[in-house]
């Protein structure tokens, strides 16, 4: 349980793909002029031994501490019985592998989008050549109107491409793993250090 955690709260409903252009880049702004404030937060509350460093000073070895500590004071809840019909009715064809019937409070995920400004302080402060960005793209980018950082280059496939990385989404994958208890205390690390690897030279 996060006791006296005090949380960020967005200035516009988290409405993604109903936003305007104006709205995404509102919010990006947004973001990204807290994140500095809620990385130092997020290693102050989980007293993390990089807690009272400079800001700058901080590294990917405090992922470490923090996603330990999020994992031992995240709190799993039942999804509400009308929203597990809804996922019944929207994937019948696939039975109930599809529906979700617990998953994280919110205030957990409201810790998960601070570690997600935290992971993205080290990238953008460790690599001068990633910078943040907003796509307002059709509605079917997965991404659309969220904010990601841009710069990555993906060379697992042959041909190397252009990868962005969406914080909040990543991080969030990281964290549900909480719900067939495949998490451990190295799968933020490990998402840096794979995605650090598609920093271009």
């Amino acid at each position: 349980m996060f006791n006296d955690y005090e949380i960020l709260y967005p200035p516009l409903r988290l409405e993604y793909d109903n936003w305007s252009k104006q709205e995404a880049e509102q919010y990006l702004s947004w973001y990204i002029s807290h994140v500095e404030e809620r990385a130092q937060y997020v290693l102050q509350h989980s007293r993390s031994g990089m807690a009272y460093l400079s800001i700058e000073k901080i590294d990917e070895t405090c992922l470490l501490s923090v996603w330990q500590w999020f994992l031992e004071n995240a709190e799993v809840e039942a999804v509400p019985l009308e929203e597990v019909l809804r996922q019944q009715k929207a994937f019948e064809a696939f039975g109930d592998s599809f529906v979700a019937k617990t998953r994280l409070d919110v205030l957990s995920e409201y810790v998960i989008r601070d570690i997600a400004m935290l992971i993205s302080h080290i990238f953008i402060s460790k690599h001068p050549k990633l910078y943040w960005g907003v796509d307002a793209k059709s509605k079917r980018y997965i991404y659309r109107n969220r904010p990601i950082i841009k710069g990555f280059v993906d060379m697992r496939y042959g041909n190397p491409f252009a990868a962005v990385f969406e914080p909040d989404h990543m991080v969030h994958v990281q964290a549900v793993r909480i719900l067939d208890r495949r998490a451990n205390g190295s799968d933020l690390y490990n998402l840096y250090k794979l995605w650090e690897g598609f920093v271009p030279n």
